[in-house]
């Protein structure tokens, strides 16, 4: 305890960037949640974007929003080229 796991846009990350990113992760749960870090798992998950609708948004965002802690404002972002050639995605 605690687990988490992080579904992102399949990018490159660095070994310092993974390990830079699961520091401030662990440093920030031990902190607020009172845990020792070798109690934290962090795993990560990369998904292509033309995935992120239905492996990640529609379960995880939409169906369990009462869950989330901060919800995304995909408004204020870019459209990516699967947006501009379907308007339905997310």
């Amino acid at each position: 305890m605690p687990h988490v796991i992080i579904k992102y846009f399949d990018t490159v990350l660095t070994d310092a960037n993974k390990a830079a990113l699961a520091d401030t992760i662990t440093r920030t749960l031990t902190d607020v949640l009172r845990c020792a870090p070798d109690a934290v798992s962090i795993a990560l998950r990369p998904v292509p974007p033309a995935d992120w609708n239905e492996a990640v948004f529609i379960p995880d965002i939409s169906r369990l929003s009462a869950e989330l802690i901060k919800t995304p404002d995909y408004a204020g972002l870019p459209a990516s080229k699967d947006e501009r050639k379907d308007p339905s995605h997310v």
